[in-house]
């Protein structure tokens, strides 16, 4: 799927730092989060964050693929999240935990 912004993954390949945009977001969902898990547990809020994310994420399709079927713009949603994973396993997580084990 492809809109007319460049997801995160794509704009910022060469560096760590989030764009400033990206940044506001992360700080206001931390704040939500802080504030909901005085009422709920971590995995509803995670799940319902993911939920939303994934509805948002088809509804970009619906507008970026006006002319697809619902299975086309199902796959471009796929394809986009299973893009957004890889880039978290090989760029945030597996760093993550190689430094980690560096560390002990």
């Amino acid at each position: 799927m492809s809109t007319d912004i460049d997801t995160i993954e794509d704009r910022d390949k060469d560096t760590d730092e989030l764009p400033e945009e990206a940044e506001i977001i992360f700080t206001a969902l931390d704040k939500l989060i802080k504030e909901c898990s005085e009422k709920s547990d971590l995995d509803t809020i995670a799940d319902s964050l993911i939920s939303v994310g994934f509805d948002m994420t088809m509804h970009i399709a619906e507008h970026a693929l006006p002319g697809g079927s619902f299975d086309e713009k199902a796959e471009a949603v796929r394809e986009h999240l299973d893009q957004i994973i890889e880039g978290l396993i090989t760029r945030v997580w597996k760093p993550q935990y190689e430094q980690k084990e560096d560390a002990s």
